[in-house]
């Protein structure tokens, strides 16, 4: 039996990868396959782009919390790239010990770990 959240939460992750298939074309660099950790301050920089606040919260809510985000987030000596996909800043200790903790706990979005 489906239910009205369940139909919900499938609704919203439907519209979250329609908005991310239209980013990653959009900028490449910022979403390569496999994934590589976002610059602090990506949103702003996607809503300078054009985007709007709601598709850019749509998207990377979703994005952020993907099991190959986070345990790229993770890994030793990862960088965090801009929309161009340039380098901008390592990222720190706090942040890769935060995605670990979320992948050790399954505190992620189960339905795209192979897709981004």
């Amino acid at each position: 039996m489906i239910t009205n959240h369940k139909q919900a939460v499938a609704a919203r992750e439907k519209e979250a990868k329609a908005v991310l298939s239209a980013m990653k074309e959009r900028h490449p660099g910022a979403f390569p396959t496999p994934p590589r950790p976002l610059k602090v301050g990506v949103r702003e920089d996607l809503i300078a782009a054009g985007w709007t606040d709601a598709e850019v919260s749509t998207a990377l809510s979703y994005y952020l919390r993907t099991r190959a985000y986070l345990q790229c987030t993770y890994a030793e000596g990862q960088f965090r790239v801009g929309l161009d996909g340039m380098p901008v800043a390592p990222v720190q200790d706090r942040d890769r010990e935060w995605a670990r903790r979320q992948v050790q706990l399954g505190e992620y979005h189960g339905s795209w770990n192979t897709r981004w």
